[in-house]
C-alpha cells in the first residue's frame, strides 16, 4: 500500500492511472525521487502531456511538450519524467493551480511580490 501512495502510473503519451485500453505494459511508473523528493499536492492530465504541482510551488511537466523557449523559438519534445517547468514569465508567480488539456497547460496563481 505504502509503495502506490509515492508511484504515479503514466502512459507515453502522460496519460494517468490504469483503465480504458490502456493496459499496464503501457504504463510506466515514476517516484518520489521524479519530483527532487518534494511531495505532490495536485497532478493534472492533459491529452499528451501532464503537470504536476508539488506543495512549495514548483510545477512538473512531462509527456508531449511543445513550447516556445526562451528566444521565441517552438519546439515539441517527449519528456519520459517529468522535468520541472522553468521559463522567464514564471520567475515572478507563485502557482496555485495547474491545469492541463487538450494542446494547452496554465499555470495560475499570484505574484511573488507584495
Amino acid at each position: 500500500k505504502q509503495w502506490y501512495q509515492r508511484r504515479v502510473a503514466i502512459t507515453a503519451g502522460g496519460k494517468l492511472g490504469i483503465g480504458g485500453k490502456w493496459s499496464k505494459k503501457s504504463l510506466s511508473f515514476i517516484g518520489r525521487s521524479s519530483f527532487g523528493d518534494r511531495s505532490v499536492a495536485n497532478i493534472s492530465a492533459g491529452v499528451d502531456h501532464s503537470l504536476a504541482l508539488t506543495t512549495d510551488k514548483l510545477v512538473y511537466m512531462w509527456g508531449l511538450i511543445t513550447a516556445e523557449d526562451r528566444h521565441g523559438v517552438v519546439r515539441t519534445r517527449v519528456e519520459n519524467l517529468p522535468k520541472q517547468v522553468e521559463h522567464p514569465q514564471l520567475e515572478d508567480l507563485v502557482p496555485t493551480q495547474i491545469f492541463a488539456g487538450n494542446q494547452f497547460s496554465a499555470i495560475c496563481g499570484h505574484s511573488r511580490q507584495p
